[in-house]
């Protein structure tokens, strides 16, 4: 059975969001979806046709609270941000890579109007947070 795909509509609060699935689409509390950034085609510098693939990173996971017909109210779980410290000099470095060229990083990161969801499969092994999906024989 094919698990039901929506977006977020409305961010209400750093821990609430909206999202455009209700009761008409089966919806009800407790459901889990995960809020993920899917890139799109990824394309092959030496051959600018060929697409190799695509990538999809989880966000977070939403739980389900409240069911309207069209929509549904979900709690997002904070993410601890751990301790602020500056590191000795001697662990300080700078990426080498484009900055223009990391956005997806933080693209990947954070929630938006707009964002995608899907319904969270059930329970079965934990993965790195990142699928994939690749368009060559094989892969």
């Amino acid at each position: 059975m094919p698990r039901l795909k929506g977006k977020v509509a409305a961010i209400l609060s750093d821990e609430v969001v909206v999202i455009n699935l209700g009761s008409d689409q089966k919806v009800s509390p407790g459901m889990r979806f995960v809020a993920v950034y899917e890139t799109g085609a990824i394309f092959d510098p030496d051959s600018p046709q060929e697409a190799l693939g695509s990538l999809t990173y989880e966000i977070a996971t939403l739980t389900v609270k409240t069911v309207f017909a069209k929509m549904s109210i979900c709690s997002v779980p904070l993410t601890p941000a751990g301790p602020t410290f500056k590191l000795p000099e001697v662990f300080q470095y700078t990426s080498k890579i484009d900055p223009k060229a990391s956005r997806t990083l933080v693209e990947a990161s954070t929630i938006k109007i707009g964002t995608v969801v899907i319904e969270a499969a059930p329970e079965s092994g934990k993965t790195d947070g990142v699928s994939g999906s690749s368009t060559k024989p094989g892969g």
